[in-house]
């Protein structure tokens, strides 16, 4: 029986809860043979211990995570923003539609166009989307971060200081 898997007991029919050798009701405990990932990841989790001001950081940390999640989705644009070249390619792009059609181009003919010009303006409209998605999501990150950061390491300081008052 040489599993890595397989769990060794004493006198119990029941896994250990998160790898934890635990009592059965004769006094005997399990015993994990080979620890997989999972038991030394619960072991760890079960061994750190915070004090209350760290707990009181992770709740502050989490609750803004929230805020700034909420605002950054709410705010994250949904079209690209305005530019004057593109404006100028679009409006240039309209009167060769209006010379072709003949008459001035509708919603529909701006649409359904597969010119080489309505590509590369639709190609610079979703790159410009993407870039102006992915630089609203590095400063929602930077902006919960930071703060959350600078909290802590006063949190730190405040206990140094308060440390070294006992001291001495």
């Amino acid at each position: 029986m040489s599993c890595t898997r397989k769990k060794e007991f004493l006198g119990s029919d029941r896994p250990p809860s998160c790898g934890a050798d635990l009592p059965t009701s004769d006094g005997t405990a399990w015993k994990e043979v080979n620890p997989s990932w999972t038991t030394f990841l619960c072991k760890r989790i079960t061994t750190v211990k915070l004090s209350g001001w760290q707990r009181l950081w992770v709740l502050v940390s989490v609750l803004w995570f929230v805020v700034v999640a909420f605002s950054t989705y709410h705010l994250l644009p949904n079209s690209a923003p305005p530019d004057p070249a593109l404006e100028e390619l679009l409006k240039k792009h309209v009167s060769k539609l209006t010379e072709r059609l003949g008459h001035p181009p509708s919603a529909l003919d701006l649409l359904t166009d597969d010119s080489p010009e309505a590509r590369a303006y639709d190609e610079r409209l979703e790159r410009d989307l993407r870039e102006a998605r992915l630089k609203g999501v590095t400063n929602a990150f930077l902006i919960w971060a930071v703060p959350c950061a600078v909290l802590y390491a006063l949190g730190c300081a405040i206990g140094w200081v308060r440390r070294g008052f006992e001291m001495g």
